[in-house]
């Protein structure tokens, strides 16, 4: 049977057709008039030929701008496609298993983009693309490249090498003095030349991520007033300061000093461990500056006084205590703030005084044990917070008292006991409202009064709930929490020593009592009841 077995898949892969030349399926695409390569096969013993092609009415071969050529199966870059199409612009041929490049690119004078992603390309010549005299974007991402040169292009703008074996040269980039955009991330480069950048006069945007790069070379930056876009991610940069001593005397300067125009830094996943208040003192167009996952344990009061542009603020996974109170005082435009997965445990009244623009903000996994009044006061712009996993066991009535434009609360894994209706009589426009694995063993009743766009509520994982708060399924939603409002005691009235409970009380009888620390607020079971139906009704 196995002999049988193997004779039928050998016949059936005899009968398979085979393909001695290529056709296009032609296209109006938003390059204009495309081919799609079908059947493409080209090596040196057997080069790509083209038969049976149909275009579509009123074109010919003249007219094609692009060519989409991905997956096919090349050694090389066939001559025949440039031969065939005089004023191709656009030519993808990533994936297409191309391992070399040909001494010359030949008929390619009008070619604008050629994109040679996902190949086996070990090396470039010289001039390969000495005649593509107008190449103005070259993606060569995720090929076996180690080496590059490129004196004839010149106009190119955009030139993508991430994913390659570089070893860079201070001529590496020598002629590109178009060049906008450049990125030569996940190399393994451990060593920056000091003068790589040089002529790159024009440069926006510079990926240097994934690299083993610690130390940025002093002058590396200089003359790169037109850099807007720096990312840095994933290397093992531990400093931003560099010293050094002229006439004796010691010298301290910041490596990004010369990227006055810079608006967009990422420094994740480094080794920073302390910023200075010389690190960003010229950085005075930053609006981002994510420098989340370091080491980061101390701030200078300011290290970030310049930079009254900053939208954004990422200082997540660091190594936080404290924050100093003036730390923030020029964010003038700042709308989001990410202080989580630190380790502070106290936050100053005034720490985010001159902050008012600031939308969102992430305190989670601290260890802040109570959260100051005043401290979100200055906020009314507030839309989300987020004080996920921290050690937060009472809310002041004031806490959010002027934060009506708050949306979403975030207050999971706490250690919060009630909830009351006056932590937030300001907050009406509240629709998400997270308190699941805290120790609520009470909500208020008149909660819904305050919240009456609430669309999300989950309180699990509490001591009067055991599963998520939804319209969905009444009779089951109402038993586990109608609980959360009977938490109340027997309440004994002056006149008699006889127990009274709730049930047999007049409206005029209700109290106020106290379990614990907490108010607690007793009704009639039927009038709770009545009042989540009503909710539930609302929510549905």
């Amino acid at each position: 049977m196995k002999f049988k077995l193997i004779f039928l898949i050998a016949i059936i892969g005899a009968s398979l057709p085979t393909y001695d030349f290529a056709t296009c399926r032609y296209f109006i695409s938003e390059f204009g008039y495309s081919c799609d390569i079908q059947n493409g096969v080209h090596s040196t013993a057997d080069p790509l030929t083209f038969e049976n092609d149909v275009h579509l009415s009123g074109f010919d071969d003249v007219f094609v701008g692009f060519v989409n050529a991905t997956f096919a199966r090349f050694d090389t870059i066939p001559p025949a496609i440039s031969e065939k199409f005089p004023n191709i612009k656009n030519l993808d041929l990533r994936a297409s298993e191309i391992s070399g490049t040909p001494a010359a690119l030949e008929n390619c004078d009008n070619l604008e983009t050629l994109q040679l992603d996902g190949n086996a390309i070990a090396t470039i010549a010289a001039n390969t693309f000495e005649a593509c005299t107008n190449l103005k974007n070259l993606h060569l991402n995720a090929n076996q490249i180690t080496a590059v040169a490129f004196p004839d292009i010149n106009l190119i703008e955009i030139l993508l090498l991430a994913r390659n074996n570089l070893a860079l040269t201070a001529t590496s980039f020598e002629n590109l003095v178009n060049l906008r955009v450049l990125d030569i991330s996940g190399n393994g480069i451990a060593t920056l030349p000091a003068d790589l950048l040089v002529a790159l006069v024009a440069l926006e945007e510079l990926n240097l991520s994934g690299n083993n790069i610690a130390v940025i070379p002093q002058t590396f930056f200089t003359e790169k007033e037109a850099l807007k876009s720096l990312a840095m991610d994933n290397n093992v940069i531990a400093d931003i300061d560099i010293s050094e001593t002229i006439d004796d005397v010691e010298v301290i300067s910041s490596t990004l000093s010369a990227l006055i125009n810079l608006e967009n830094l990422e420094m994740r996943y480094n080794r920073l461990t302390s910023l200075s208040a010389i690190a960003f003192e010229s950085l005075t167009m930053l609006t981002t500056l994510e420098l989340d996952f370091n080491n980061i344990t101390i701030i200078d009061a300011d290290a970030f006084k310049s930079q009254q542009n900053l939208a954004r603020l990422n200082l997540f996974n660091n190594e936080l205590v404290t924050i100093p109170v003036n730390t923030f005082r020029n964010f003038d435009h700042i709308m989001e703030l990410n202080l989580g997965n630190n380790r502070i445990t106290e936050l100053d009244p005034s720490i985010f005084k001159f902050n008012e623009n600031l939308e969102v903000l992430i305190l989670s996994e601290n260890i802040l044990t109570s959260l100051d009044p005043n401290v979100l006061k200055p906020l009314t712009n507030l839309t989300h917070l987020d004080l996920t996993s921290n050690q937060i066991s009472e809310i002041h009535p004031d806490t959010f008292k002027f934060n009506d434009n708050l949306l979403a609360l975030i207050m999971f894994d706490n250690q919060v006991a009630t909830i009351d209706e006056i932590m937030f009589e300001s907050t009406g426009n509240l629709h998400t409202l997270y308190m699941s694995n805290n120790r609520v063993n009470y909500i208020s009743p008149k909660i819904f009064e305050s919240l009456p766009n609430l669309i999300i509520l989950d309180l699990t994982g509490n001591l009067c709930i055991n599963s998520m708060f939804s319209g969905n399924n009444i009779s089951s939603d109402l038993e586990p929490f109608a609980d959360c409002f009977n938490n109340y005691q027997i309440i004994f009235t002056p006149a008699t020593t006889e127990e009274t409970t709730t049930e047999e009380m007049t409206t005029e009888d209700i109290e106020d009592t106290t379990l614990g620390s907490s108010s607690i607020y007793a009704s009639s079971v039927l009038t709770l009841l009545m009042l989540i139906a009503i909710f539930i009704t609302k929510m549905s």
